[in-house]
């Protein structure tokens, strides 16, 4: 079915097909998945049909066991509207520095790379579409440019799965529970609550995105998070669609955390992020096994990428735009340096701050930080040089410090879409600036994954301790001083 719609400037006409990304492996992760999630394929097949697209699925098979039949061949022979890439062990050996035998980055990704959908889902083998969510697509079909999600529903899992009908999937009697993006804190673009389970966007908007983060290497928690937080700091519009119904199991995280083997690290640092060139497995050797059937093995590939790619330039054109937009804004988050006539202020005390517990700031500034704690370390409030005092002034407040082992992230207080620095050893003695804006609060101190060494630091300037400590086992202090620069714009008459 044709559909009119407005893919950048100006308006095509085209062919919608949506593709479902969809990994797995065949290693008894679920009783009877393999079954659901044949029924599953051809659940949703039939719920899109009816909305005029046309829907594809790839199958991205890693790290299979070795004792154990693939299954991408056999739902490749099954359905004609599915392909398969089987990523071989040494792959994954090669990529992964965790104890988990299944990855989501570098699969997603390589789907992503190989696809030549106009728009992709990021779902599972245990997600069925819901019907008002296919009706919104079916009346408004999708943009380009925006990132679609959907809220998850937790069903039963013992329906019976061969003679699914959406009143079965959507009876209530039939809801086990709800992970809700309509309520607080989830209720706000990306609705980051279990995002990975339906994430949608165009494909020139993902391919340039790049995907999931490559740089997550020990860890499968949370890059869902990032990617949707990524789309947004690029300029996304962001939509929920309706709900998605998925199969309740025994070995989902909520239930079983301590199967995850994850490193630990803090999801809203380091962001924007941005993968190398050769994201999405594009350095392996990739080998056609069928029609719709790839393998991937970590094998030298010669001078020539053996990745199967389909070329188009307006799709890249898009691709390259997207790419560029967050760059810029990485660049502007990591810079911001004040520019121009600038004058420096004293060293200003920069009121309250706090100390989490178990970090230990001496009246030396040295910070210290235990092996196994990340995430929010400390954080001060720069607000008695925030406020501009003349018409046209801006102001900087920066922090000094000098790391001495490790690394830390400097970044606007609760804010992932703020300005964020790492300072590590090399950086040597070096100073964050942000601006005063409404939008700075505060000034946090961060540490992003525990697999690093851990972070030993000088705050430069006095700390005085406060008389009183918090209730959550952290303790107040003065300061520490920060340095403040000014300068004054050039009036338009």
């Amino acid at each position: 079915m044709e559909r009119s719609s407005t893919l950048g400037p100006g308006s095509l006409t085209v062919t919608k097909t949506i593709e479902a990304i969809i990994l797995g492996r065949n290693d008894d992760y679920e009783p009877g998945w393999s079954d659901r999630l044949q029924a599953v394929l051809t659940y949703n097949h039939a719920r899109l049909a009816s909305t005029g697209f046309d829907y594809r699925a790839v199958f991205v098979e890693w790290n299979p066991p070795p004792d154990r039949p693939l299954l991408s061949p056999q739902l490749v022979a099954r359905f004609p509207f599915v392909r398969g890439i089987v990523v071989e062990a040494d792959v994954h050996k090669s990529l992964s520095r965790g104890r988990q035998a299944m990855m989501m980055n570098f699969p997603v990704n390589a789907a992503i790379r190989t696809s030549d959908a106009d728009f992709l889902v990021i779902t599972g083998g245990d997600i069925l579409f819901g019907e008002k969510l296919c009706l919104r697509l079916a009346d408004c079909g999708a943009q380009s440019g925006c990132l679609y999600r959907a809220e998850r529903v937790n069903i039963r899992s013992d329906l019976d799965f061969e003679r699914l009908t959406p009143r079965t999937v959507e009876d209530p009697s039939n809801i086990v529970s709800v992970d809700t993006c309509r309520e607080p804190p989830f209720d706000r673009p990306p609705y980051i609550n279990a995002s990975g389970d339906f994430i949608m966007m165009d494909r020139a908007t993902l391919t340039g995105l790049r995907g999931m983060d490559e740089g997550i290497d020990f860890a499968r928690l949370h890059l869902d998070s990032r990617m949707s937080t990524n789309a947004l700091q690029a300029g996304l519009d962001c939509e929920l669609l309706g709900q998605i119904f998925h199969i309740s199991h025994s070995r989902s995280f909520s239930r079983m955390p301590s199967t995850y083997s994850d490193h630990e690290y803090t999801w809203d640092c380091g962001l924007p992020y941005l993968n190398d060139e050769d994201w999405g497995l594009a350095g392996r050797l990739w080998r056609r096994q069928s029609d719709r059937l790839w393998q991937v093995s970590d094998a030298p590939t010669g001078d020539q990428p053996t990745l199967p790619q389909t070329r188009d330039p307006e799709f890249d054109r898009r691709a390259i735009e997207v790419r560029r937009t967050l760059q810029q804004v990485r660049e502007d988050q990591r810079t911001g340096t004040p520019v121009g006539t600038v004058y420096e202020l004293a060293r200003t005390p920069a009121g309250h701050g706090f100390a989490f517990p178990e970090i230990e700031i001496g009246r030396d500034g040295r910070l210290v930080v235990p092996a196994r704690r990340h995430g929010l370390l400390a954080t001060f409030t720069p607000r008695s040089i925030a406020a501009a005092i003349v018409k046209g002034e801006r102001r900087w407040v920066g922090l000094e410090l000098e790391i001495e082992t490790g690394n830390l992230i400097v970044g606007m207080g609760g804010n992932p879409f703020g300005k964020q620095a790492t300072v590590s050893v090399d950086d040597g003695r070096s100073i964050v600036w942000f601006e005063c804006t409404p939008e700075l609060g505060a000034i946090d101190l961060r540490r992003f994954r525990t697999d690093d060494p851990a972070p030993r630091a000088r705050i430069l300037g006095t700390i005085t301790a406060a008389s009183f400590d918090d209730d959550r086992g952290g303790s107040f202090f003065r300061g520490p001083s920060a340095r403040a620069r000014y300068y004054l714009r050039r009036m338009a008459h």
